[in-house]
């Protein structure tokens, strides 16, 4: 660990995620202090995405930290596991695809190899057109399939720019001229290997646009020079201008994901 002269102090918080805390503090308030968790009333409070312990005479802040094992048996017992997770979870995902409802379902995937910092991808999986059984493999472009993985075939989200730095919130992939991207190309199925599926039935959230839904608005143009008496008649009438009633384009849908789903799919991340 860098800094060996330190001290680092840390506060166990859910699996493979702690609070840490470069220096110790041993106020009253820090000594009787509690990690957050759901349904618990914490003595921690959060200021500028850092947490604080309340009445702290000392003000240092704890810093939510991931933690993973790092040595062989503990990488490949965590491998296991997150490979057991994805194959149950495919399980569940065709036979929802498969189901009545036949409606596109929210999934988190994980992103390896691409060069894109983030760990997981959004989409809604629609169906599932191949299925590898006992010795079968294959490959689609750059994705390989062996024996028991899954294609799905997927609707992408991105991020979209008005989530921050937390980058929780997404649209749906199309074109966008100013940034550069072509979006999907037309008639080319998108999809991913089962074994990178890390959630499914996400919670996403539908974020209304600024300034609320668009309304119909009304657009003023000047009639056509008349004659006078009939200029006159218009004035009385107060008709001197006709309205045309035009409906704003709407914005394209935003949806969020809460905190809670992205820390579940990212402890599921390896």
């Amino acid at each position: 660990m860098p800094g060996v002269k330190k001290t680092f102090v840390f506060m166990p918080v859910r699996n493979s995620v702690v609070l840490e805390r470069k220096w110790a503090c041993w106020c009253s308030s820090c000594m009787h202090a509690s990690a957050p968790g759901a349904g618990t009333a914490s003595d921690l409070v959060l200021k500028d995405q850092q947490f604080v312990c309340k009445g702290c005479t000392s003000g240092l802040t704890w810093k939510e930290t991931a933690v993973q094992r790092t040595d062989p048996a503990g990488v490949a017992n965590a491998r296991a596991k997150t490979l057991a997770h994805a194959r149950d979870l495919a399980k569940q995902l065709k036979c929802k695809l498969c189901g009545q409802s036949n409606q596109p379902i929210w999934v988190a995937v994980q992103n390896r190899g691409e060069n894109d910092p983030d760990q997981y991808w959004i989409g809604k999986a629609v169906g599932v057109p191949k299925e590898y059984g006992p010795g079968e493999s294959g490959s689609n472009g750059r994705t390989r399939y062996g024996p028991g993985d899954m294609e799905i075939e997927v609707q992408w989200f991105h991020r979209d720019i008005s989530g921050g730095d937390e980058r929780r919130i997404f649209r749906r992939w199309v074109a966008d001229e100013e940034a550069g991207d072509q979006g999907p190309e037309e008639g080319t199925k998108y999809t991913f290997n089962s074994v990178e599926l890390r959630a499914i039935d996400v919670k996403m959230q539908p974020v209304l646009p600024l300034g609320g839904v668009p309304l119909e608005t009304v657009a003023q143009e000047v009639r056509p020079q008349r004659s006078a008496a009939a200029a006159a008649v218009g004035h009385i009438r107060n008709i001197l201008f006709t309205a045309h009633r035009h409906r704003a384009q709407p914005a394209e849908q935003l949806w969020e994901i809460p905190a809670g789903e992205e820390s579940a799919i990212l402890l599921h991340c390896c």
